[in-house]
């Protein structure tokens, strides 16, 4: 059911949501994705413009990756923080601990409830968010993707 655009649930939610693939697409797509800094950049421009100081992200970038980026946005933006979901040890769950795949639906169910959501270009992950954003009513004018492009001022402004 499409609720409308303006008439999102938990838009209140203050906080950006972040797609980020690395990996593999950083291979397949190079002209596509920026460099750690490149995205810090296009993170602390949509903070700054969309006033948030929280960003929710979902990647599968190695923990190396994801302390650059949060070394180089906190560099840019100190008062913005970086979270990332985290799937609880298997004793929290009698002994059975989440797949990678509930990870993932976690993931995205965070990601469509942001503010704003930055999505990586290219990512079916990053479409079904759009989507089921579409659905619970934020404009689509609060979605980016994430790409060489959307570190030019013009993208995220």
């Amino acid at each position: 059911v499409d609720r409308g655009e303006g008439s999102a649930e938990g838009a209140e939610m203050p906080f950006l949501s972040v797609h980020l693939r690395r990996k593999d697409f950083i291979s397949f797509h190079p002209d596509d994705y920026g460099t750690t800094k490149e995205v810090a950049t296009a993170l602390s421009r949509a903070t700054a413009e969309h006033n948030l100081g929280l960003v929710v992200l979902a990647t599968d970038g190695d923990p190396g990756e994801v302390a650059e980026l949060r070394s180089e946005l906190a560099a840019l933006r100190p008062e913005v923080t970086v979270v990332q979901f985290r799937a609880p040890p298997a004793s929290a769950f009698g002994g059975t601990a989440l797949s990678p795949s509930e990870v993932a639906v976690v993931d995205q169910i965070l990601a469509s409830r942001g503010k704003v959501f930055i999505g990586s270009k290219h990512s079916w992950f990053s479409y079904v968010i759009h989507f089921e954003r579409r659905v619970r009513g934020y404009p689509a004018s609060a979605d980016f993707d994430l790409s060489k492009a959307a570190v030019m001022p013009h993208v995220l402004m």
